[in-house]
Order: structure tokens, then C-alpha cells, then sequence
């Protein structure tokens, strides 16, 4: 039962609200134990603001925060002017760091050889430890305030895909077409909605299964399953399989994304800089209670029409309880609900054809992609050239290059093939 506190749905919204902020104050107090110089990482964003907040009035002094940005490079993603404006609104002690196309060509290896797995995230984690490791030693993290209070645009996307699944399974969930004279044609059924676990799964991929299996060598495809089904890929991983569509999201986000692959790249990345990332959204009380909260608390009416993932949080109301809870304490900005989900990217297509073009087009050639053996050459490149005609974007072609250095510096050193 997900519900461990199933008296929260009891209460009012209010009443409610109090409690998150009760129980995310009390985790932060407990993280912010220290014997050694103490900060944090500061986007600008709803859970990293409320943090520093919190910290802010528990220290009853300035806090040391981070951030880093791209100048010219990646311009459209910087987001230092957000960052500034909530370091001032906190009265942090800001530091932004500029990284360059030329820092990360530098420290791309040593990036590489402090990654448990190969991953197609954690070079932003990485920059960001390096900047908070110059003046502390433990830096909180806001990772999983998304996951908790329905943040991510995947959340709407599936309330969506609820309404739509629940309109179909009415009886009279097909559109009935009138004909000319009040005659009535035929009723035409709409194509039935993918099972849950599908639909999830959709909403965030880079090759998805098929192209995985399409990726893999040959010899390779059978003993990893490829191409197997999206239901029976996340299947260990639906632990509420019961619940409404935040909680199962919530529950599949926290045992994939989140556990497979954020905690883990900010653990590796940040002890790559020997700096210690607290996060206390994840505290279990704080957890269990948002697990406990109706969905409705948690994210607000989504409108099926709704584009989920440029939509603002005012708009789809993601985050409504957490959001409320830190504007009516005044720790937040009155207008930070007027800002889209963004995640934390870095400008890898400017790199990727400028300062890592070199090690792009080694680590992505036919010879290197003969010698490793886990890849087909004829889909590397088609992916390499594609990518070099701008047909398609980064993540596809980096995941591919972030897969050889690894095998070479990690496995290779240590004679794993």
C-alpha cells in the first residue's frame, strides 16, 4: 500500500500543505549537519530555491551556492540571469561558473573514468560539483523534489494519457459521425491508448527498443534482449501498479530515471571532486507523505490539449502543493510558477562540431566501432552522419561516444572486454 500516511487525504489542502512544509524543513535541518564547510547547487529552480531558503533562515546566515553556465556557446540554455536573480532574492553567496566548449574537451576524460556506467547524463553534475568543490566539502541537492511533486512534464503527459485511456474504455467512448440529412454513419472507434507502462515509456527515450536492437551488434542483440518489449522493461519497476497515475509515475521514475541513473551519475561525478551531494527531498517521511497526498495536491487540472513540455507550472500545475508551500512561508518568488520545467542541459551540439569534434569522430569511426564489437558500424555512422547534418540532435550520437570511453577508459584498463 503506497499510502503510509492515509490520514493526509483527510485533510484539507492547507492542512496538507503544512505538513510539506513541515517535513521538508525538518529533513533539510537534518542534511545541513556538518563539520565541514556546507553549500549548494542553485538553478534558479522551484526546488533548489525553496532549499536554499530554508537553509537561509535555519543558518541565519548567507549561504554558499552554485551554479555554472556557457556564455556565448550555450546561450539559449544558460541560465545564470535566473540564478542571480534567485541568489539576490535569497541573499545567497553566489557563485557562477562559466564552463567552455575548451574545459569540457579538457576534463572529458576524467569525467569519463569517475562514471560507475556509461550514461548519457552527469557531465552537468559534474561541472557543477567541480564549481561548489572550490570552497565546500557538502553541497544539498533539490534532485527529487521532481519526482516527488509531480515536476517533471511527464506528469501531465500521463494524467493526459489517463483521460484519454478513461474515455475510451467508456461505453460510449467512440465519436459517433452524423451524415447529411440526419442520417447516422457507421460508429468509428478511435485507436485504443498503449497499456501504461508503453505510454511511460514513450514520453522519454532516446532509441527506445527498437533502436536499441538496431544499435547492437548483431551477436550482441539476443543475450541483451534487445528489442523487447517497453512493458516488460519496466515491468520490475511498477511498484504501484494499483495507484493513481502520479503515484505509478512517481513509483517508475524513482526505480528507473531517478535511481538508475541521477542519483547514481551525481554520486560518481561528485566524488570524482571528493564533494559529498545531500538531498532531502528524498527523505523517507517526506516521501511517504507525498506518496500519501491525492493527486490533486500534487499537480493541478491538466488540460488534454495542454503541451506538457513547454507548458509553465502555473499552467499544468505541477508542483501545486510544494510551490504553495514555499510561496505562502515567503520562500519563494511570487512569479516562480511562471517557468517551464527545464532540465540541466549543456550545449553538446555546438561541441560535439567544435571542441569535441575530434574525439566525436574517433571514438564514432568505423574502426573503433569494428574493434569494440558491441555496436553495428553501419548504424554508428548513420547516426554519426546524421548528426553532422544537423537531421538529428545530441543526445543520440553523445550516448554512442560516451560508450567507447568508457569501454576504453574504464574496462580496457582494467582488461574487461
Amino acid at each position: 500500500d503506497p499510502a503510509r500516511r492515509p490520514e493526509l487525504a483527510a485533510l484539507d489542502y492547507a492542512e496538507q500543505e503544512a505538513e510539506v512544509a513541515r517535513l521538508l524543513q525538518e529533513s533539510l535541518e537534518l542534511q545541513m549537519v556538518s563539520d565541514v564547510p556546507l553549500g549548494a547547487f542553485l538553478s534558479g529552480g522551484v526546488d533548489s530555491t525553496y532549499l536554499v531558503a530554508l537553509m537561509t533562515r535555519a543558518a541565519g546566515k548567507r549561504i554558499k551556492t552554485f551554479s555554472v553556465g556557457f556564455g556565448q556557446e550555450g546561450a539559449d540554455l544558460d541560465e545564470s540571469r535566473e540564478g542571480k536573480r534567485t541568489a539576490e532574492f535569497l541573499g545567497a553567496e553566489h557563485t557562477h561558473v562559466l564552463v567552455t566548449g575548451a574545459q569540457a574537451r579538457d576534463r572529458l576524460e576524467h569525467f569519463i573514468r569517475g562514471l560507475d556506467q556509461p550514461s548519457v547524463d552527469g557531465l552537468n553534475s559534474y561541472f557543477v560539483s567541480w564549481a561548489a568543490r572550490q570552497a565546500v566539502t557538502v553541497a544539498i541537492s533539490g534532485t527529487g523534489g521532481d519526482e516527488l511533486f509531480a515536476g517533471y512534464p511527464w506528469f501531465a503527459q500521463m494524467m493526459q494519457y489517463s483521460q484519454r485511456a478513461a474515455k475510451h474504455a467508456q461505453p460510449n467512448g467512440f465519436k459517433r459521425l452524423l451524415g447529411l440529412g440526419g442520417k447516422k454513419r457507421e460508429p468509428t472507434k478511435e485507436p485504443e491508448p498503449p497499456d501504461f507502462l508503453t505510454a511511460y515509456a514513450l514520453t522519454y527515450q532516446i532509441y527506445g527498443p527498437l533502436g536499441a536492437e538496431v544499435m547492437l551488434a548483431p551477436d550482441l542483440r539476443g543475450r541483451a534482449r534487445a528489442g523487447r518489449s517497453l512493458t516488460d522493461d519496466l515491468a520490475p519497476l511498477d511498484q504501484i501498479p494499483g495507484g493513481d497515475p502520479v503515484q505509478r509515475t512517481t513509483a517508475l521514475c524513482l526505480g528507473g530515471y531517478t535511481g538508475n541513473q541521477l542519483l547514481r551519475d551525481i554520486d560518481a561525478v561528485s566524488m570524482a571532486h571528493s564533494l559529498e551531494v545531500r538531498v532531502p527531498y528524498l527523505d523517507v517521511p517526506l516521501l511517504e507523505a507525498s506518496l500519501s497526498l491525492p493527486p490533486g495536491a500534487k499537480i493541478g487540472e491538466v488540460d488534454p490539449g495542454l503541451d506538457a513540455i513547454n507548458a509553465t507550472y502555473r499552467d499544468c500545475g505541477n508542483k501545486r502543493i510544494l510551490i504553495d508551500a514555499g510561496r505562502n512561508r515567503g520562500l519563494l518568488p511570487a512569479d516562480i510558477d511562471c517557468q517551464p520545467k527545464r532540465g540541466f542541459n549543456l550545449p553538446l551540439e555546438d561541441w560535439l562540431r567544435g571542441p569535441l569534434s575530434e574525439v566525436f569522430h574517433d571514438t564514432l569511426s568505423v574502426r573503433s566501432v569494428k574493434d569494440r564489437g558491441w555496436l553495428d558500424p553501419v548504424q554508428v555512422d548513420y547516426v554519426r552522419e546524421s548528426f553532422l547534418d544537423r537531421s538529428l540532435s545530441w543526445p543520440q550520437p553523445w550516448l554512442l561516444m560516451v560508450l567507447e570511453l568508457w569501454g576504453r577508459l574504464v574496462l580496457d584498463p582494467a582488461g574487461r572486454t
